[in-house]
């Protein structure tokens, strides 16, 4: 057995990036990237249990929501830098290629909600009704994978020239390739990191106290407006930006969205909006029965 293990640790070779196993190469950002989404489906099928889910169904709508999510952080990525990835054909070939790096989660999210309304219809589905309860394994998935823009030397903010200040978790030391040289920048990763495990434990702490309480999609829309009002600071912050004219667009994404989800948050949880109806309710328990006060009575739409 000890010959095993001796084995196997010889056949890998660890660097700063990464290791590799015989001729594979493994890069950290991918590990941690997949623990991440690991973690997020284990307590995905655990909350699940709460709602009367079914594992298949957590694993398919995983599935689908990693699918699409992958395809739209790549695609926001790639297009708005059009004449890195467009303008020859050694580039467009590049587009396709994630193990460079170049995910953007602003793309993600919106295409994974796509594949998980997919999921809903396919299994039938409260569509909002499951993504209050992805939101908290998406933060979950978010906290891991954001010590992967560690690895890979990434997310950082303006150069801290203060030595008193030149210290984690307050600076990393990366290189920037924009100056060509590297320095201790703020650590925009960790920031948003802390962040996203507040809002991590509020969205657990809910879940097991008031959500009952709660309109369906109170808890997605929060993930919105939290995100977004997070990710709109730090902005301020990041250095290396993608601008719309003289706008970070990135900033304005974020606090428009914020500024929506407050909105329509309010306006849900008061009950000028409803986000299921009696029918989707029927359809999700595969039950016909009273369903709860919040729940529009004469409308037959489904999700």
């Amino acid at each position: 057995m000890s010959n095993i293990f001796s084995n196997l640790l010889t056949a890998i070779d660890f660097n700063d990036k990464g290791f590799t196993i015989g001729s594979v190469d493994i890069a950290w950002y991918g590990v941690i990237l997949t623990t991440g989404m690991i973690c997020a489906l284990f307590l995905m099928i655990y909350l699940g249990k709460r709602e009367q889910l079914e594992p298949e169904f957590c694993l398919s709508a995983f599935l689908f929501a990693i699918v699409f999510a992958i395809f739209g952080a790549r695609l926001f990525f790639v297009v708005p830098r059009f004449n890195e990835y467009f303008t020859s054909w050694e580039g467009f070939g590049r587009a396709f290629d994630i193990t460079e790096g170049g995910l953007t989660i602003i793309g993600g999210i919106p295409c994974g909600a796509l594949g998980i309304f997919i999921a809903c219809r396919i299994y039938k589905k409260s569509f909002f009704r499951i993504t209050d309860l992805v939101v908290p394994c998406l933060l979950l998935g978010q906290v891991i994978g954001r010590w992967g823009n560690y690895v890979n030397g990434e997310l950082f903010g303006f150069e801290i020239t203060n030595p008193a200040f030149q210290k984690f978790p307050i600076a990393v030391w990366v290189y920037d390739y924009e100056v060509g040289k590297y320095g201790w920048h703020a650590a925009n990763f960790f920031y948003e990191m802390m962040l996203n495990l507040v809002m991590f434990i509020i969205m657990i702490a809910l879940t097991y106290t008031v959500k009952k309480k709660l309109k369906v999609g109170f808890l997605s829309l929060l993930y919105i407006v939290w995100y977004g009002i997070v990710r709109g600071i730090l902005e301020f912050v990041k250095v290396n930006q993608l601008m719309w004219g003289s706008v970070k667009a990135v900033q304005l994404i974020c606090f428009l969205c914020a500024v929506i989800g407050v909105v329509v948050l309010v306006l849900v949880q008061l009950g000028y909006i409803k986000l299921e109806t009696q029918k989707m309710y029927e359809k999700h328990f595969k039950v016909v029965h009273e369903p709860p006060p919040y729940v529009e009575q004469n409308n037959n739409e489904e999700c």
